[in-house]
């Protein structure tokens, strides 16, 4: 896989084809939030079943064919729990490579693993962006608990990875029972360099207005280097085993 590959480009509802077809030699692929188009997913499911959809998704899913590139959708079923499966088959419809899909119950979860077809399936998860209290409010737990649980139930439901912070993936990377889970974080005030060099595979990168070409040309290199640094620490693990 090449650096760039390793790269996706978030883009919000509103957003400048012009510019994004600058950034494609830089990423792999594209990352729309379903929920900036359609705040609801009984929306969607709507509008697929009427094949009527909101002019910006038709015409991101038609820039994505034009140019090649893989959609990654990022969605959430918190509004239409009894509704997921449909909802879920009506997103496969519009044939995205990719999708990551906001934390929801273990039941739920499953409903998902039963239907989630050839996509590439990540786990989102619902605590990547809160402080040790704020989780045990919502979910009795601490960060380093409650990320081991949920990437755990991943694991069983043979999803490929997870969406999470970079402090949860390094937890993740230290236990061997997810060594096949792919992480994915939000490239947010860390080097991508120590992310990649300590076991992150995707990095989301946006908003697309504030980016520019030597962003990612940098972004590229650290990278590279970031995976030349995990392969030193790998060998180095191996010699000491």
């Amino acid at each position: 896989m090449k650096p760039s590959e390793r790269i996706i480009l978030n883009i919000s509802g509103k957003f400048n084809i012009n510019k994004i077809n600058q950034f494609l030699p830089y990423i792999g692929a594209i990352r729309i939030g379903i929920r900036s188009i359609y705040p609801k997913m009984s929306e969607l499911l709507f509008s697929v079943l009427e094949n009527n959809l909101h002019s910006c998704l038709g015409e991101i899913l038609e820039f994505s064919q034009l140019i090649r590139k893989k959609v990654f959708f990022d969605i959430a079923f918190i509004d239409n729990l009894s509704e997921v499966v449909k909802s879920f088959e009506a997103l496969c419809i519009l044939g995205p490579k990719m999708i990551s899909v906001y934390e929801l119950e273990d039941t739920l979860i499953k409903k998902m693993a039963n239907h989630k077809s050839n996509l590439n399936v990540f786990g989102k998860s619902a605590s990547m962006h809160m402080k040790d209290d704020e989780c045990m409010k919502h979910f009795g737990t601490k960060i380093d608990a409650h990320i081991v649980r949920f990437a755990d139930n991943l694991v069983k439901m043979n999803f490929l990875g997870v969406v999470c912070s970079f402090e949860q993936a390094y937890i993740l990377r230290s236990n061997n029972s997810f060594n096949n889970l792919l992480t994915m974080c939000p490239l947010r005030y860390k080097d991508p360099r120590e992310m990649i060099g300590n076991g992150i595979d995707y990095l989301i990168v946006g908003d697309e207005r504030i980016l520019d070409i030597r962003s990612f040309q940098i972004l590229e290199k650290e990278i590279a280097l970031g995976l030349c640094d995990r392969k030193l620490k790998e060998a180095h693990h191996e010699l000491r085993s």
